[in-house]
This record gives C-alpha cells, structure tokens and sequence, in this order.
C-alpha cells in the first residue's frame, strides 16, 4: 500500500512524478491544439478558409503560452488561498535554479543522475517504452475493431466515394 508521502514530496523539494505529469499535459495539450484542432476545425471550413482555421489555433496556443508566462503561473502556484495563488509570481519573478530544492541546485536531473548523458539516456528509455506501449496497444486496438466491425468497406463503396455510398455527400463538386 501507498503511504501519503510516496505521492507527494515534502514542502520545497521536486517530485518527479509531479513535475513528468505536468510536462505530460503540457506536451498533449499543444498536440491537441495545434495539429488536431487546427486539422479538425480546418476540416469543417471551405478549402479557401482552411490556412486561417490553422493559423488561429497557432494564435491561441501562442496567447495562452504568454498568458501562462504572465499570470497563469503566478494564479497556479502562488502563496494566495487554498484554491487559487496571488500575483507574486507574476511573469516568473523569483523562478530560478535555485527555487527548488533538494535536486543537484535546481538543475531538474531524476533522482539519482548527475550528468546530463545520464538524464538523457533515463529520457531515450522513457520515450522508446513509450512507442513500443503505444504500438502494441494500437495494434490491439486496431485488432479488437475489426473483429467486431472490420475495419475496411466494401471494394464497391471504395471505388464510387466513401463520401457519396456512405453519407449521400458530394462535398467538392463546385471546386
């Protein structure tokens, strides 16, 4: 069984488990919004409009970085009440390699590493376990569907259009 403490460093000190999730939702984040909503959206527009669909979600992916930079941190983590900061932290003042402690002077090296070959060898591991778990679980994914609804049409609906033999669709004709 877990002890509280396990999860959760003492006051002051960097957790790794912490820090690799933030950085996790920070790196999805930016997949989503860049690449799949700037696709997605630019998929639901005429083709004239699709470079300004793909521009606005770089606009607010942009904004919302400088928006984090700003106050974002500061409402985050700062001294404030127990569920939102105040402003003392505003634009990082204070932020350095010496704000947190306990890890090598802030450099931010997993415990136990002191080089940075060594972190980025603990790194490469994490993202090659990272694509051979992804691979095997979209392969049994992509098993698991076709077993239950297959995953291809029919040659005939291939060769007339998906669009026209599945949803009675002609979306590019005027083009």
């Amino acid at each position: 069984m877990l002890s509280p403490g396990t999860l959760f460093a003492a006051e002051g000190e960097l957790n790794a488990a912490n820090t690799s999730w933030i950085l996790t939702s920070t790196a999805l984040v930016l997949f989503m919004t860049l690449p799949g909503l700037a696709l997605f959206y630019g998929g639901l527009v005429r083709a004239k409009n699709v470079l300004s669909i793909l521009m606005q979600c770089f606009a607010i992916a942009g904004i919302s970085s400088i928006l984090w930079l700003v106050v974002g941190y500061s409402l985050a983590f700062g001294e404030g009440g127990p569920l939102i900061g105040d402003f003392s932290k505003v634009m990082l003042s204070g932020i350095g390699r010496d704000a947190v402690a306990g890890v090598f002077s802030g450099y931010g090296f997993a415990e136990g590493i002191q080089s940075m070959a060594g972190q980025m060898k603990v790194q490469f591991i994490g993202v090659a376990a990272t694509i051979v778990f992804t691979a095997v679980v979209t392969y049994v994914l992509l098993k698991a569907i076709d077993l239950v609804i297959g995953l291809r049409v029919t040659e005939e609906q291939e060769v007339e259009g998906l669009d026209i033999a599945l949803h009675e669709e002609r979306g590019y004709v005027g083009l």
